[in-house]
């Protein structure tokens, strides 16, 4: 009896000891899949390309690197016990720590883009700026990258600061350092200018909306502005959410008291789960709450022709009308900019727009 005992509190402890990684493995396969469906949506789909989801395809690319990356790691992680000083964690740690790094760059850029071409009415600005938006978010996560290669400092960091993959190696002299310098500065960052370039644009579109609505033409640029409203909102709030977790593990590791360590395998837990879910979150954002990627997607996995066509006409039939030129200039997420911005403009303007 006390063998059967001892036998199931060990398979006990067993499951509850790999649910965390199976639960971070199941993230890094859902932002593969995700991140991967808005790269080939861009590719097969020529009406849905546009500059803002241009950018989005940008972000996805780091996103999937990141996400593979983890989950290759983790799972020889799982199957070897843990990873050690091998060529395998420094070239693991190389691609993780550039793909985390772009991904914030990129997050950052989908913000700026926003508010040059809503705030300041300026889109051919907004896409002059892809040239020094690819040469920032690739070249200097490459030149951290290699900077943290020729000084030893990738490798296995342990499980106190990631989720059992490889990053900043622990035992370098100038660890703390390496770790803010490869993540964790560039991410609180990222917070920062998310929010702040977010805040400015919803508090403008609000602005603008309270001052000219009577200037508005018909109740469907109204819609379309609510609707981009949601957008924006929620961009900003899924980024911190997903990966704010891992920040606050970083921090009450290096700098507070051991208090904190009965949290530790729940905040490794949500940090495993959020870091490598952006890919996925994006593809909710924008695949399956974008009806006309969405209805597309469902015909291709279904075969529901028939079916999706109607489900799309009954999708139409419940929105407003929508802009005669919606669907041949941009996708529908840069329209609802591009409609603010006509918004904003004269009303004669505004109605031959429509």
């Amino acid at each position: 009896m006390e063998l059967n005992n001892t036998t199931n509190t060990t398979h006990h402890s067993t499951y509850h000891s790999r649910l965390p990684e199976a639960l971070t493995l199941l993230s890094c396969s859902l932002s593969i899949i995700g991140a991967s469906t808005i790269i080939l949506s861009y590719v097969a789909w020529k009406e849905i390309r546009s500059p803002a989801r241009r950018l989005l395809v940008f972000l996805s690319i780091a996103d999937l690197l990141y996400a593979t990356s983890n989950a290759v790691g983790l799972s020889v992680s799982v199957i070897n016990g843990n990873l050690t000083e091998t060529l395998f964690c420094e070239i693991q740690s190389a691609v993780s720590t550039f793909s985390a790094l772009c991904s914030f760059f990129w997050t950052v850029f989908v913000a700026v883009y926003i508010t040059i071409s809503l705030v300041f009415n300026r889109p051919n600005l907004a896409r002059n700026c892809f040239i020094p938006f690819h040469c920032i978010a690739w070249l200097l996560p490459a030149g951290l990258v290699i900077a943290a290669g020729v000084y030893g400092a990738l490798g296995p960091t342990g499980n106190e600061y990631t989720f059992d993959w490889c990053w900043i190696y622990k035992n370098n002299p100038n660890s703390k350092m390496w770790m803010w310098l490869t993540g964790k500065a560039w991410e609180i960052g990222a917070y920062a200018v998310t929010l702040v370039l977010y805040t400015i644009t919803e508090c403008y579109v609000c602005i603008d909306m309270r001052w000219r609505h009577r200037r508005f033409v018909t109740p469907t640029s109204i819609a379309l502005v609510h609707r981009m409203d949601k957008k924006f909102i929620l961009v900003p709030v899924i980024f911190i959410c997903l990966r704010m977790t891992g920040t606050v593990r970083f921090l009450l590791t290096s700098y507070a008291d051991s208090h904190y360590a009965k949290y530790s395998t729940l905040l490794q837990s949500l940090q495993g789960v959020g870091d490598c879910g952006q890919g996925f979150a994006n593809a909710i954002l924008f695949c399956l709450f974008n009806h006309r990627v969405r209805h597309r997607l469902f015909r291709l996995i279904f075969h529901c022709d028939k079916t999706g066509t109607e489900r799309e006409k009954l999708v139409k039939a419940k929105e407003p009308p929508l802009p005669t030129d919606y669907y041949t200039k941009v996708d529908s997420d840069e329209t609802n900019i591009g409609v603010s911005m006509k918004i904003s403009s004269n009303s004669s303007s505004l109605q031959n727009s429509m």
